[in-house]
């Protein structure tokens, strides 16, 4: 009879295979919620008018009519892009961090070009800044949790950013299915 023993290798590697599939699957939901909020901050998708379409190449001060970036704008951007750079530590290992970095600041770069190309709000360089900044914070925080146990750190990451996914998904739908609504004052 041919039994496999509980923890096989090819057992391992399906549990294995099952957590990956899991970890990008967690990732791109956490992407498709981060550019429903950056591009359209939870409402309906729209196109905007050219009034809308503005660029802001001074970081962090007031420049062309817009105000400077204020401290909670600057904290929720950096924020919001700590568990990008945890997923893509975990998803892409064996790249250097400042490959990491560089797909970091092209993906918010690309947001931001975004909100360009489809006027529905500022570019600004200062959230390209604080994007960046925020995704290497994830993974200088994963790096941390990496010296002390690979494995456990890297189950707990995991499962970290899985809990952290869903719990904002269910933020998500609490806003909108409650009364609160935020928008632009300029619009």
């Amino acid at each position: 009879m041919n039994e496999r023993k509980a923890g096989s290798a090819p057992d391992r590697e399906l549990v294995r295979a099952g957590a990956r599939a899991l970890l990008v699957t967690a990732f791109v939901v956490y992407l498709a919620l981060l550019a429903w909020i950056v591009l359209w901050k939870l409402q309906a998708p729209y196109l905007g008018s050219g009034a809308l379409r503005e660029i802001k190449i001074v970081p962090y001060l007031p420049a062309g009519g817009d105000g400077g970036s204020g401290p909670l704008e600057v904290v929720v951007n950096v924020i919001l892009f700590i568990p990008v750079g945890a997923f893509l530590g975990l998803l892409a290992p064996s790249w250097r961090w400042w490959m990491h970095a560089l797909v970091l600041a092209g993906a918010s770069l690309v947001l931001e070009s975004t909100q360009y190309v489809m006027a529905i709000g500022s570019s600004d360089i200062t959230d390209v800044i604080d994007n960046t900044l925020g995704g290497v914070v994830g993974l200088g925080i994963l790096a941390l949790l990496r010296r002390g146990s690979t494995a456990r750190a890297e189950t707990g990451m995991r499962r970290a950013l899985v809990i952290v996914t869903t719990i904002f998904a269910l933020a998500v739908v609490a806003f909108l299915l409650s009364p609160l609504r935020f928008h632009d004052p300029h619009v």
